[in-house]
C-alpha cells in the first residue's frame, strides 16, 4: 500500500462519517480516531484507523456486519473489520473491550 501526503481534513471527515455510522450500530460505544492519519501531519496509508471499545467484542462485530463493515480478522478480545471491502478500504474498525490493557487484547492501550 502506498504512502500519501497528509491530508488531515479529508482524513478527519471521513473518520466523522464513520463514527456516526458506529454509533448507529453500538450507541454505547467508545469510538477513537488512531494510527497516522489520526496524527494528520504525516504521510500515510490512505485508510482511517478506529478503534472501538465495547464490553462484548463478538456482539459488536455483528453490529458492525449488520451495517456493512466487513470482518477481516481476529484475534482473543480484538476483531478487525474494514468499508467498504478488502480490496478498497478506506477504513479499519479495531473492536477491543472497553477498558482493556493492551496486555488483555494484545494490540492497544487503554480505551474506556
Amino acid at each position: 500500500m502506498d504512502l500519501i501526503s497528509p491530508d488531515p481534513g479529508r482524513w478527519a471527515a471521513r473518520f466523522d462519517r464513520h463514527r456516526w455510522r458506529i454509533r448507529l450500530a453500538l450507541p454505547q460505544a467508545r469510538t477513537e480516531h488512531i494510527g497516522s492519519t489520526a496524527i494528520g501531519t504525516i504521510c500515510a496509508k490512505d485508510v482511517v484507523d478506529i478503534l472501538v471499545g465495547e464490553v462484548d467484542v463478538t456482539a459488536a462485530a455483528q453490529a458492525l456486519v449488520s451495517a456493512g463493515y466487513v470482518i477481516e480478522g481476529e484475534r482473543p478480545n480484538h476483531i478487525w473489520l474494514c468499508w467498504p471491502d478488502p480490496q478498497q478500504r478506506e477504513a479499519v474498525v479495531h473492536v477491543v473491550i472497553a477498558g482493556a490493557t493492551s496486555g488483555t487484547n494484545g494490540c492497544f492501550s487503554v480505551i474506556s
